[in-house]
């Protein structure tokens, strides 16, 4: 929309734009650097459907994959690395 002139302005999460923008070429799209909002990033599960043993699991996974460094792995190779700056 934004490359058709529909919009003005995108607000996004900042490496999932930078990832569509490098996915579809779009050279004259540019991210910039104001910081409207940051937070962390919270998994919301429906406990009448999600078992404490599921929850347990996921927990120590996540928590793995955090302090193993595999999430910034997986993101080298999955995002571009025009889009790494926005990882820090």
């Amino acid at each position: 929309m934004l490359t058709k002139n529909r919009v003005d302005i995108v607000i996004d999460d900042d490496v999932v734009l930078c990832s569509e923008i490098t996915r579809q070429n779009h050279k004259n799209v540019k991210i910039h650097p104001l910081l409207l909002s940051q937070a962390d990033i919270h998994f919301i599960f429906n406990k009448h459907s999600i078992s404490p043993t599921f929850m347990a699991l996921f927990n120590k996974a996540l928590e793995t994959v955090l302090a193993s460094g595999e999430l910034e792995s997986l993101f080298s190779d999955y995002i571009s690395p025009s889009c790494t700056d926005f990882l820090d």
